[in-house]
Formats: structure tokens, sequence, C-alpha cells
């Protein structure tokens, strides 16, 4: 039994980081004799998503005060995720596992300096173990002088290294003589129907009234990031509108006094979110995992691309013939024809799995 421990963002308040954690541990742990965890480490990462941040938070603006409640509530439904589904090391205080014979960073943005806080600990450099990086990213970070710093002499020590974005290879080339390759977010190497099953068994033991009633006909589900969005809002109500919908709103930071003319869902779990994707009749998102589960479940989908660190939405739009479901500043692509709007879902699939054929050959080096 090989036993990998899987080093990522799983602590943070962030649906992205938890569906690509538990993606990549679901699949390790599916494949003959290995035994995959993931590490409780949580690092900066983790102390931001904390009471002791938030009430520290508040203390600094006070009219945060207002929305408390949700985030604890955030805070509650994201641990219980972990806590059933995640299966994370039980070793905590920033204290390392080190009973693992491999270890893996990724995926996520574990290599931007400005989310870890240059935290080296994501370099795996407190073992000499094997170790890999599966689909790292650096998001949009690009200072050179700070990225010399970080990673120093460390990536060199790495028996191979997969990236998320073409966009990152000619930077971490500079620092690592081995071959370099791109690999698939983790959620895509689990299918829409494991995806769509897993929200299935947790919402019918769990289902209330509350959801029931919410999503009763049909809807467009606006799921925005804590971003200013009043261009990509403005498109999805006046959609829902010519649609005959009504709009359901989902944010990783909810507050009640934005976009009060919008059906608030609430704080919703990262299982409700996903019933609530798959049970829409079209998404509009600025999430780059939005995006990902929009596609992995064939949803009708659009998504703003003119945010910071866009470059891992476009690529994941161009590699999968999706560009024109890009908006710039809410406004639908010059690619985009209502009239023949239909996605040819078989060929997405397809270029999909051609796709991923490398991401699991990856793994497979790293199985054995």
């Amino acid at each position: 039994m090989k036993k990998i421990a899987i080093l990522t963002y799983h602590n943070a308040l962030n649906y992205g980081a938890v569906f690509q954690a538990y993606a990549l541990k679901e699949y390790l742990n599916r494949q003959e004799d290995v035994e995959a965890r993931i590490l409780n480490y949580g690092g900066e990462v983790a102390k931001t998503a904390s009471k002791f941040f938030l009430f520290k938070y508040c203390i600094k603006h006070p009219s945060y005060i207002l929305n408390l409640a949700t985030r604890i509530k955030m805070m509650r439904k994201f641990r219980e995720f972990r806590r059933v589904y995640l299966g994370v090391t039980k070793t905590r205080n920033n204290k390392i596992d080190v009973d693992f014979e491999t270890y893996i960073v990724g995926s996520d943005q574990v290599w931007n300096p400005n989310i870890n806080s240059m935290d080296r600990t994501y370099l795996l450099d407190f073992t000499n173990k094997e170790k890999y990086a599966y689909a790292a990213s650096l998001g949009d970070f690009r200072d050179k002088r700070i990225l010399k710093e970080y990673f120093k002499d460390n990536l060199e020590k790495f028996t191979a290294i997969s990236l998320r974005e073409n966009s990152s290879i000619d930077v971490i080339k500079e620092y690592y003589s081995g071959e370099l390759i791109t690999c698939l977010d983790p959620v895509f190497l689990l299918g829409m129907n494991e995806w769509i099953n897993l929200y299935k068994k947790d919402i019918k033991e769990n289902v209330n009234k509350y959801i029931s009633e919410v999503t009763s006909g049909g809807y467009v589900l606006y799921f925005s990031l804590d971003l200013e969005t009043e261009k990509l809002k403005a498109t999805a109500v006046n959609f829902a509108k010519q649609k005959n919908l009504k709009i359901i709103f989902v944010t990783d930071n909810e507050r009640r006094e934005r976009y009060k003319d919008l059906l608030h869902f609430g704080v919703a779990s990262p299982i409700e979110l996903l019933y609530l994707m798959d049970n829409s009749s079209c998404i509009f998102t600025n999430s780059f995992h939005g995006t990902a589960l929009s596609i992995i479940l064939h949803k009708d989908f659009f998504v703003e691309t003119n945010i910071g660190a866009s470059n891992r939405i476009t690529e994941l739009l161009r590699n999968c013939g999706l560009e024109a479901r890009g908006l710039q500043d809410g406004k639908f692509s010059g690619l985009f024809n209502e009239k023949d709007s239909d996605i040819s879902w078989k060929k997405i699939d397809e270029n999909i799995e051609e796709m991923l054929k490398e991401s699991k050959e990856y793994l497979k080096k790293i199985t054995g």
C-alpha cells in the first residue's frame, strides 16, 4: 500500500478549494494499493478562515459585524464538508505528518506568494521523500524578484512538476530544469455522475423545506466570488428576465446588504452549491471552479473573464472550445450566437478526455 500525502488549501473558505482537494484525494484512493490523505496543514490560508481572524477583522471594520453570523455559519458548513468528505490527517497546529512515502502539493494557487504569504511548506521543504506538484498554479503572480526568493533551490528537489496553466511554464522553468507539463484541475478527474451522486446522497439525507421552495421552478444561478460584479449581475438579471426565470444569488462571502434586489440563497454548503448548479437552467459566474463544474455538469453557462487571474479561465475556455461563453464586462462575446447557442457536449467531453490522458498518466507515475 503506497501512502500519499496531499498538501493543498483544503482549509480555505472557498468552494473551489475544497472541491479540488476532494477530487484529487478521491481519485488517488480509487487507484490500486493507494492510500491518500490530505495533510491537516493550514498556514496563513487557514488563519484567514478562522474565527480569531474574523473577530479581529470586525474590530478593524465594525460594520462587518452585521455579517458575523453568516460568516460563522459558512465556517460551520465548510468544517462539516471537510469532516465528512476530505479525510484529513489528525495532526494539528501546523505540524506535518511525516508518515508517508510520497508527497503531492496541489492543485490550486499553492505557489502564489500573495496567497500563501511565502510559506515554503507548499514547496514541500520539510521532507526529503518523493515530492511532486500536481496542477500547481501561481495564479497571475509574476514578480520575478519575489518568485526567485520564494523558490530558491527548492523546485530542483521535486521528482516531477505539473502545472495547471500553460502560462506558468515559462515562469517555473527559470527555477526547475526538469520537464514541465500541464495537467487539468483535479475536479476534472471525476465525471458528471460522480459529482451528481455526491450531492444526491447528502441532499436526500438532509433535504429541507427551504431548498425545495427556493429551487422550485426554473432559475438562473448567479454564483459570484466576493468581487464587484455589477455588470455581470446586470447581464444575469436581464438574461433571466428574457427567459422568464427567477435568479438565485450565491456568493463565497454572503452579505445581505449587497444586491438586495436578488433572491439570496444564503450561506450554501459545498454540497448545496453542487445541487444549485446541477438543477439550474443557466449559470452566470466569475469563478474558475464554477466554470469547470458547469462544464462537467453540462450546464448552460457564462463566465466573466475581465477579473484578476483570468488567465486560468480563458485557458480553460480555449482548451475546451468554449470561448463564446466568456464575457467581457458583462458583455457577450462576438462569438456567441443565441440562435445557435446549444453546446456540443459530446465534442467538449472528447476534448476533456484527451486532455485528461496526460493528467492520469502523470498520476500513474506517482501511484506506481
